[in-house]
């Protein structure tokens, strides 16, 4: 058995499913409760008027943009690409294969390998936002915002990376594989 390892933590699946799973539970689950937090932070700040009104609709449209491709991103994961994914055999025998390799596969990762990128640097534009002087010294509100935005990126770099260097080139494997047994 082919075991899948992630380089960066030493840590390791038996099977494409298995990783799928922790992807799902702990990358995705974070995501759905941390983004709503986030966004309730950004409405408090905005009510309390603690930060001047342009940084303050900067900060909301980035934010609101990421939360959309991010929920966007777990659907399009969710519904489609992991469906597929776990669908996949191993050989059977030397060139019979128990299910039929979808095309669109590679395609639908590049796309979002794509999305995960455009986010990484949605991200750097909310940082740079936050990094505004005029966020200093307004209260614990704003230092949590800032704390919970940290850890929220922090969380989907180590979700990114998991997915672009560890299961996707996994699935690649898997399909040129089943290529070479053709």
């Amino acid at each position: 058995m082919n075991t899948i390892r992630d380089p960066t933590t030493g840590r390791s699946w038996a099977t494409s499913r298995e990783l799928i799973e922790f992807i799902v539970s702990v990358h995705h689950g974070y995501l759905r409760l941390s983004l709503p937090v986030v966004d309730q932070l950004i409405e408090q700040i905005v009510r309390k008027g603690l930060v001047p009104v342009h940084l303050m609709d900067r900060l909301q449209r980035e934010f609101t943009a990421l939360a959309d491709l991010l929920d966007t991103h777990i659907a399009k994961e969710e519904c489609w690409l992991f469906p597929k994914i776990r669908h996949l055999r191993e050989p059977v025998g030397e060139v019979c294969w128990a299910c039929q390799m979808d095309d669109g596969l590679e395609e639908l990762m590049d796309r979002l390998a794509f999305d995960i990128n455009e986010a990484l640097t949605m991200f750097d534009q909310i940082a740079a936002c936050l990094g505004d002087a005029r966020w200093t010294g307004k209260g614990p509100l704003t230092d949590q915002l800032k704390e919970d935005v940290q850890e929220l990126h922090e969380n989907f770099v180590r979700h990114a990376q998991l997915e672009m260097n560890v299961l996707f080139p996994h699935v690649r494997e898997l399909l040129q594989r089943h290529a070479l047994a053709v």
